[in-house]
């Protein structure tokens, strides 16, 4: 997966997220992001890997953030009206 991948799919389906700013002039450009998002959340697998590296550099979500532990395996809350 590339970074560009991953940061699309990780903004798109992250619920603690309200914004992302896509920007294209280019078509072929906007067809390949739209068939990026197709793909949905990001796998549990690369999404731990990345989160695992911001760790390592001191830079890793605080527990209950929300972005990778209380998550089921689509990637979303288990209940979308908790706020934590």
């Amino acid at each position: 997966m590339t970074p560009m991948e991953f940061i699309l799919r990780f903004t798109f389906t992250n619920p603690d997220l309200d914004t992302t700013i896509v920007g294209t002039i280019n078509p072929a450009h906007l067809q390949t992001n739209l068939d990026i998002l197709r793909q949905g959340p990001v796998p549990a697998g690369p999404l731990t890997k990345r989160l695992s590296g911001l760790a390592a550099a001191g830079s890793a979500p605080k527990a209950g953030s929300g972005m990778i532990d209380d998550r089921d395996q689509t990637g979303y809350r288990a209940d979308p009206s908790d706020p934590q």
